[in-house]
């Protein structure tokens, strides 16, 4: 019997590396509706009550670790597809 392995990934539609090598801007969906590796499925409308007060404060973290940021989310959506975020990283 094969065990089925699930990753978790970020489908990235753009990185631009800053002008004098500067931060470094990505874009792309950062959650989706689709199973992930913990077998767990996030809907899309999950997001909707607490993104205002996210943008707030658009801390990126290094695998969720608070001691670790790494950078800034400067725009996000929502649609059927999922949480849709541009971040600049430093």
């Amino acid at each position: 019997m094969q065990k089925k392995t699930y990753f978790f990934q970020m489908e990235v539609k753009e990185v631009k590396a800053g002008e004098n090598g500067g931060d470094v801007t990505i874009e792309g969906y950062a959650s989706t509706p689709d199973l992930d590796r913990y077998r767990d499925i996030v809907e899309p409308k999950a997001f909707e009550e607490a993104l205002e007060m996210y943008m707030k404060n658009p801390v990126i973290l290094y695998q969720h670790d608070a001691n670790k940021p790494v950078g800034l989310a400067t725009a996000t959506k929502i649609s059927g597809k999922g949480l849709w975020i541009r971040a600049s990283l430093k």
